[in-house]
């Protein structure tokens, strides 16, 4: 489409793309859990740890559908936590490498104040 997706995330008073960010946020949550179901442990962290910087994007953007999006993707995230928590062959850095991704999970509920202001 001629566009720099990259630039107009970055770029401040851009209008946010939320179909953008739901879309591909379910596509790594998709590719999060099927690295789970293929033993690939190592590209189901790294798969989350992308999505979960779906959930990161527009957060200076207090308005309640960008908050709705971001807790939908937190959402999605905590499914795949819970999935690879019950998955068996984790070596121990990986699973402290799945604790620091998971601990991103509780910063938005503070920003909930601020949305509802």
């Amino acid at each position: 489409m001629g566009r720099d997706i990259a630039r107009d995330l970055e770029e401040e008073g851009s209008i946010p793309n939320f179909v953008g960010v739901r879309v591909g946020a379910q596509t790594m949550q998709a590719a999060a859990m099927n690295a789970l179901h293929h033993g690939d442990h190592e590209k189901a962290v790294q798969d989350l740890g992308t999505l979960l910087s779906f959930a990161k994007l527009y957060e200076q953007d207090p308005s309640l559908v960008n908050y709705m999006i971001r807790m939908a993707v937190t959402g999605l995230s905590i499914d795949v936590c819970w999935d690879a928590l019950q998955a068996d062959g984790w070596t121990e850095r990986q699973l402290a490498t799945l604790q620091q991704e998971c601990l991103d999970l509780g910063q938005i509920l503070p920003q909930m104040a601020r949305t509802m202001e």
